[in-house]
């Protein structure tokens, strides 16, 4: 994750959402995400991504998808194969933390990952917990051990970063807060 990538989600949800929260409140939302992350580990929820980008492929090359059919089927199909999974409420957190960092203008600064980290997803979930008060620095090492935490399940920059537009075009077509308060 980087500037270009913080820039995107800060304007998308901008955009979707004029409010301005305050630091507290981001953070916390990407605690209650991560949270959430970690109790789809538990159940062992991971998303079935590959049958997800097999429908949107196989709809893209068999019909002559207008934008009203894939505004119908694109919620339809990640709501079945990637809602609720380990990897959406990891991308839910990454994206508070990167609204955080386009509010308050925050450098993201890509991080390499450790190769070799003994902790467990859940250790990992919790020491971002304790750095997210550290500002923009804790604000960087979240978004990196959140990277960590995908590189863990198998997946690599840019399956991540396919995650993330897919989210965002899944809260487009769904509408963003759903109903929620925020």
């Amino acid at each position: 994750m980087d500037n270009n990538t913080r820039d995107k989600v800060f304007g998308f949800f901008q955009a979707k959402t004029p409010d301005k929260f305050s630091v507290p409140h981001l953070r916390m939302m990407a605690v209650v995400r991560l949270s959430e992350s970690v109790e789809a580990w538990r159940m062992k929820q991971l998303a079935s991504i590959e049958q997800f980008r097999n429908m949107i492929e196989t709809a893209r090359e068999q019909t002559a998808s207008t934008e009203a059919w894939y505004a119908y089927w694109f919620p339809v199909w990640y709501e079945k194969y990637v809602k609720g999974s380990v990897e959406d409420k990891l991308v839910e957190s990454a994206f508070r933390l990167l609204v955080l960092a386009g509010q308050e203008g925050y450098d993201i600064k890509p991080k390499t990952l450790r190769t070799k980290d003994e902790r467990s997803f859940v250790e990992v979930a919790d020491a971002i917990t304790y750095i997210l008060p550290k500002g923009k620095d804790g604000v960087n090492e979240a978004l990196s051990l959140i990277m960590n935490l995908f590189k863990r399940i198998g997946y690599q920059r840019d399956m991540v970063n396919y995650m993330m537009k897919s989210k965002m075009t899944f809260f487009e077509y769904r509408g963003f807060d759903n109903g929620k308060r925020f």
